[in-house]
């Protein structure tokens, strides 16, 4: 299911956390967790976590750039997943290889540094709220998405502050609902200033302390 939530102008993260959080006030303090991809998507997830009442971590996904168009990706990785979508046979394959591993070792580096401290948070039969704040390819998500099924959550839902049609379109038939916000960004007010990942650390920190 594909549903957008609003028409109104998005101030910034925090607001656009309110308008999903209300779109998802079924589950406060349900069995559930928010999982968020950084930057963006950690600042985003602090605040719907915060307002559902629910845990938070972070999965780092990076897409595998194309290496004759940086516009194109071939594919995206998790620390633990990989998803490959080589339509173009001339990419060598030690690019691919070389590229999984490094882009494998930042994004454990990025996981441990937000979860850092955190007990580890089982998925399985809970609901996962699957947060990034800006989708313009599907391969953002992609590799984040095959990781959490492999660990049997009840459901899947995305939530999006600005997202692509062709990339919701995919995401959105991987999963089992999917929410945006808008399409165009000219909804936004501005255009999401570059966050710090020491700030959304912080949210994070700040974000045990008040369940705890």
């Amino acid at each position: 299911m594909i549903s957008t939530i609003t028409d109104s102008k998005i101030k910034n993260r925090k607001h656009a956390a309110q308008l999903v959080s209300q779109q998802l006030k079924e589950y406060h303090l349900q069995n559930g967790v928010v999982v968020a991809v950084p930057p963006g998507g950690a600042a985003i997830g602090f605040h719907v976590a915060r307002e559902l009442g629910l845990p938070l971590i972070v999965i780092s996904c990076k897409e595998i750039e194309h290496p004759r168009d940086s516009r194109k990706s071939i594919g995206s990785v998790c620390e633990d997943e990989k998803v490959i979508h080589n339509d173009d046979r001339g990419i060598p394959a030690d690019y691919i290889s070389n590229q999984i591993n490094r882009l494998q070792h930042s994004a454990k580096v990025e996981n441990d540094f937000y979860n850092a401290g955190k007990e580890s948070i089982a998925l399985a039969d809970k609901t996962v709220i699957l947060i990034i704040d800006k989708l313009s390819n599907a391969d953002a998500l992609l590799a984040c998405i095959n990781c959490i099924k492999k660990e049997k959550p009840l459901k899947i839902i995305v939530a999006v502050a600005l997202a692509k049609p062709e990339a919701a379109n995919i995401i959105s038939g991987c999963v089992d609902e999917f929410l945006y916000l808008h399409t165009d960004a000219a909804h936004f007010e501005n255009d999401f200033d570059t966050i710090l990942d020491e700030e959304t650390q912080h949210f994070f920190k700040v974000h045990d302390k008040i369940l705890h």
